[in-house]
């Protein structure tokens, strides 16, 4: 699906609908954030997101997701902040096995 982009009087400078951004370490990724629209204003630094999906990968390789209604993205630091209906989904089988080895 193309991303569109559309300028707005509204303040924001910019939106993309499908937004994605892909954060990475050495190479490595740690997150990768999705929303199905995001509101950018340049001047203030700051992305507003609608029905945001976060996926965290893990050094051991386990992963893990945070949904919400909304987000704030920081896009000078890199920080965000999620709000509204926020779930948090783990592999299981990872889990259940780093717990059965435990006991």
């Amino acid at each position: 699906m193309p991303i569109k982009v559309t300028l707005t009087p509204s303040g924001a400078d910019v939106e993309i609908e499908n937004f994605k951004i892909i954060h990475e370490n050495s190479g490595r990724k740690e997150w990768e954030l999705k929303a199905k629209l995001a509101q950018i204003n340049h001047s203030q630094k700051s992305t507003n997101m609608t029905r945001v999906k976060v996926e965290y990968s893990m050094q051991n390789q386990q992963k893990f997701w945070v949904s919400a209604d909304t987000g704030h993205l920081n896009t000078e630091t890199q920080d965000f902040e999620l709000t509204g209906n926020v779930h948090f989904t783990a592999e299981s089988a990872k889990l259940a096995e780093k717990i059965r080895n435990k006991q």
